[in-house]
């Protein structure tokens, strides 16, 4: 497979081998449908491991006495014969190969699309190489930590954050926020936290729809116009992400950190926490602007 890639010039590659249904018998058509289609840097094949011996490496997040988050390699045995479709990408140089996540997941899209999920069901190795060195590491999943793993625990004492009082959260909102906080990646969770947060808006009192109610509750409840513009910022990446389907910020964990003030916000009824936080988040606000500009 390298051989063929790098003769039409690809030198860099990545490789990721995903749990699937296919067989050896189906790849033809693969091979058909990525020709067709101008995916010309893409080889695939079937693999099976023959014994318990291959193993995975999945990535453990756990946390210290001191509270540091600390990321811990753990080897899962891939059971004997268990089917995999082997995708191998090909890159002209190291800029393009950095990119490499979002292609492999573009191709796997399509031919999920095409084909039916079951052709590319979980990912369960990860790997890049060049033709120089073929040395194949780390093998593993893709994972990391973000901001979310590494915030410090809130324990504000004035006022003391024991006594915020919250809203109740709506069983919808409890479960999209639960999947967000799961996601490896920033785009997925800021979709997630964004439905998360328009199901808590919802909650509010009143007959009006989501945008009056937000803009309602964070200009005259919370008396805070800079709030109501970040949160209206956010509305209109939210528009850009489910209409255009285009992430346009590069800082996704920014907006999410944002959106996750935001989302304390909304859930925190009148008390002198909330009037705090609203503080805490202008001035996240403010910092953000200056950085940015």
């Amino acid at each position: 497979m390298v051989s063929e890639l790098e003769a039409e010039g690809f030198q860099f590659f990545e490789e990721a081998i995903w749990s699937s249904a296919l067989q050896t018998s189906d790849l033809p058509l693969l091979r058909r449908f990525l020709d067709r289609n101008g995916y010309k840097n893409v080889s695939v094949s079937i693999v099976r491991p023959s014994d318990e011996k291959s193993a995975r490496v999945v990535w453990l997040r756990y946390y210290r006495e001191d509270g540091q988050c600390l990321v811990r390699d753990q080897q899962l045995s891939i059971p004997a014969e268990s089917n995999h479709l082997r995708l191998v990408l090909g890159f002209r140089s190291e800029s393009d190969l950095s990119k490499s996540p979002e292609k492999a997941i573009q191709v796997v899209s399509a031919l999920r699309l095409i084909f039916g999920i079951a052709v590319a069901r979980e990912l369960i190795l990860h790997s890049e190489f060049s033709a120089l060195d073929q040395d194949r590491g780390p093998y593993s999943e893709v994972s990391f930590a973000s901001p979310f793993d590494t915030q410090d625990i809130n324990r504000w004492d004035t006022p003391p954050i024991s006594d915020a009082l919250i809203r109740d959260v709506p069983q919808e909102a409890s479960f999209l926020l639960d999947k967000a906080v799961a996601q490896k990646f920033p785009q997925e969770r800021f979709i997630l936290m964004w439905l998360a947060f328009e199901a808590c808006v919802h909650n509010l009192h009143g007959a009006s729809g989501n945008g009056t109610k937000r803009q309602n509750y964070f200009i005259n409840e919370l008396g805070s116009e800079k709030a109501n513009h970040e949160v209206f910022r956010l509305f209109k990446l939210r528009s850009e992400v489910f209409k255009e389907g285009s992430f346009s910020s590069s800082r996704m964990d920014d907006e999410c950190w944002s959106l996750y003030y935001a989302l304390q916000l909304v859930n925190l009824q009148d008390c002198p926490q909330r009037k705090a936080l609203v503080l805490g988040y202008e001035a996240y606000i403010e910092k953000k602007q200056a950085r940015d500009s």
